[in-house]
């Protein structure tokens, strides 16, 4: 990022959606100064909440152990967003957090909380166009996604009904052929380089094979933060098109996938969608602990024994964790 300009204009494509009255934090990891850890709230509304809502990003930020960081409001009212962020740039410089900018953005103009040297951050604001960025054109090439609002991105997880009937009328000729560890083997590397390659019977057969949790196990363990998007992308499908009451062990690879590759709202939505279908099991309940305690998702691959992804090579062989859906 080279200038004010270019993190505004970047953080709806990380986000996925544009924010609206709202505070986002990004952890910088690094000498290079990589993004890292990303949240955002809802910009408080009333004075006498200003400080619960300081108080919290502190913790969330203690809990990332953030030690660099961007900050940016994005409202239209530098009354409602200016108490916020003065009031947690003022809590990072206690804690001796690097702040290396903060930043209001209204849609048209940003104007900074670091910099008053006003030939280059204008009391007026400065102009800047996400339609005409170089950084944002760059994510849409990346693939990243920018929706109007956070709903939007919700309804991503929405089911198929077309996919769901088809999916149901293969499970229905696949009730006496289980199908072979090769076969699934094939099937999952396939659709981890491919997830379109898989017709209704091939996404029919992982619905079914899923149900065994030794198996969804076997799965989530193979992630890692470098293989996430991938499972995302194929757990995410398996998703939409699974009749409800076979959807959950899906979607909670899905959430797990999007929590691993750094997309917390995405895995919020999708946990979300399982909790909604069946609120007792036990592998959503436990990302949505971790989401709600801010666990850095680089701590994954410290723990975790992962394989390699590919054709018969994505199990972990350390086994799966103690728990139950």
């Amino acid at each position: 990022m080279k200038s004010p300009a270019d993190i505004v204009s970047i953080i709806p494509y990380l986000l996925g959606f544009d924010p609206v009255e709202s505070v986002v934090v990004i952890g910088l990891e690094g000498p290079r100064r990589r993004f890292g850890p990303c949240f955002r709230l809802d910009l408080v509304e009333a004075d006498e909440d200003v400080d619960a809502q300081v108080g919290y990003i502190e913790s969330l930020v203690e809990q990332l152990s953030l030690r660099s960081v961007l900050i940016v409001a994005f409202s239209s009212s530098a009354d409602r967003a200016d108490p916020v962020v003065r009031g947690v740039c003022a809590m990072l410089r206690l804690r001796h957090v690097e702040i290396h900018e903060g930043l209001r953005a209204d849609g048209e103009r940003w104007w900074s909380y670091t910099c008053d040297n006003p030939d280059c951050c204008t009391p007026e604001g400065t102009p800047y166009d996400v339609s005409t960025s170089r950084v944002a054109a760059e994510a849409v090439v990346a693939g990243m996604q920018r929706l109007p609002s956070r709903d939007e991105l919700r309804r991503q997880f929405d089911p198929s009904a077309a996919r769901q009937a088809a999916v149901s009328a293969a499970l229905e000729t696949l009730a006496d052929q289980p199908p072979s560890k090769a076969k699934v083997d094939e099937l999952i590397g396939k659709g981890l380089r491919t997830p379109t390659a898989l017709d209704d019977t091939d996404l029919a057969l992982l619905v079914s094979w899923l149900q065994d949790l030794r198996r969804r196990d076997a799965v989530w363990t193979s992630m890692t933060r470098a293989t996430a998007g991938a499972h995302f992308a194929l757990w995410s499908q398996v998703m939409r098109c699974s009749p409800d009451y076979l959807m959950p062990p899906a979607g909670s690879l899905t959430a797990f996938a999007a929590w691993l590759k750094g997309t917390g709202v995405l895995a919020s939505h999708a946990t979300d969608r399982v909790l909604a279908v069946e609120p007792t099991y036990s592998m959503a309940k436990l990302l949505q602990a971790i989401l709600d305690s801010a666990i850095n998702p680089k701590d994954w691959d410290h723990h975790i024994c992962a394989g390699a992804n590919g054709a018969g090579g994505w199990e972990c062989a350390a086994g799966s964790p103690d728990l139950a859906g």
